[in-house]
């Protein structure tokens, strides 16, 4: 397991890279006059990742518990300072032919036309380490203030379970954000050169990286915050061939609510009961014999 403090100091160094590419490219498009609507967008964009940047030093410098760091805060900083980096060197290429006064015609229709799909491509990417830096950054402020000292049982699992709903409707974002990239790609590459596409390709490949680090971060996060509301964290529960499972808390009532469980890939198969967790006054014998009655009367309406 990797050292809490090594992956914090690794962060630590990511975050004031980040901040140096979106520094960079924001001066350079602030001194690019009338710039096109497409340069604007990104510069809107970079509005959104600076107080992130910011807010997220800060609570790894409080050491601000329930703060998820890992691959995919990583990938989200590191593709930031690349995608900053790069626009910015692109961005002074495309305006060779401008002045500080003055964009000339050729970079505006360059800009305007001609580099969308480039543009796009990195702008996407920039909005995916956004919504990576908010669940992060929003997922350790939910959990900060259900971690106050006395803190209401009923507000605390209230305020969990909006968070819950907003990391379902995350995750379901990331999924259509996915298919997006998916079909916008094959549209973008169906008529460009080869020079052209083999940079295209490889920035499409890291928007989908970075759309995938957006999904594994909010499963993180949903699933440490299901886990400070109930205690439990269950995985692959599976009943097959008239077989029952029962996990986490049956019958359980009182202090018992309170223990910790972390049940893991439960199975049950070929007419047997699996029992994982805290169950109470539960009849087995029973149990098993609706089990047998049920796999009688299904076989009895296959056979007629």
């Amino acid at each position: 397991m990797a050292d809490p403090l090594s992956i914090t100091a690794s962060v630590v160094g990511i975050v004031g890279a980040a901040f140096q590419g979106v520094q960079l490219l924001s001066n350079t498009i602030d001194n690019i006059r009338n710039a096109p609507e497409a340069v604007q967008n990104i510069r809107d964009e970079l509005q959104l990742v600076k107080p992130l940047l910011t807010q997220l030093d800060s609570a790894i410098n409080e050491q601000r518990s329930g703060l998820i760091l890992g691959q995919e805060i990583n990938l989200a900083l590191e593709n930031c300072h690349r995608v900053c980096t790069k626009f910015n060197e692109s961005l002074n290429h495309w305006m060779r032919h401008s002045t500080d006064q003055k964009i000339s015609m050729i970079d505006n229709v360059k800009i305007g036309f001609l580099r969308q799909d480039q543009i796009r491509t990195l702008k996407g990417q920039l909005n995916g380490c956004t919504k990576i830096l908010n669940v992060t950054l929003d997922t350790a402020n939910y959990l900060k203030m259900a971690r106050q000292e006395g803190m209401i049982k009923d507000l605390k699992d209230q305020m969990l379970e909006h968070m819950e709903a907003l990391l379902g409707k995350k995750l379901a974002e990331a999924n259509n954000d996915l298919k997006a990239v998916v079909l916008y790609e094959a549209e973008a590459l169906a008529s460009r050169d080869v020079e052209e596409k083999e940079d295209l390709v490889r920035e499409f490949g890291q928007q989908r990286a970075i759309i995938n680090a957006f999904q594994g971060i909010c499963e993180k996060a949903l699933k440490t915050v299901v886990f400070e509301r109930t205690g439990q964290t269950i995985r692959g529960v599976k009943a097959t061939d008239h077989s029952v499972t029962l996990t986490g808390f049956v019958n359980a009532e009182g202090k018992e609510m309170g223990i910790e469980q972390d049940i893991s890939d439960i199975t049950a198969d070929g007419r047997s009961i699996a029992v994982a967790g805290v169950v109470n006054n539960v009849d087995f014998t029973t149990l098993y014999s609706t089990m047998q009655q049920s796999e009688e009367s299904f076989l009895a309406k296959q056979g007629s």
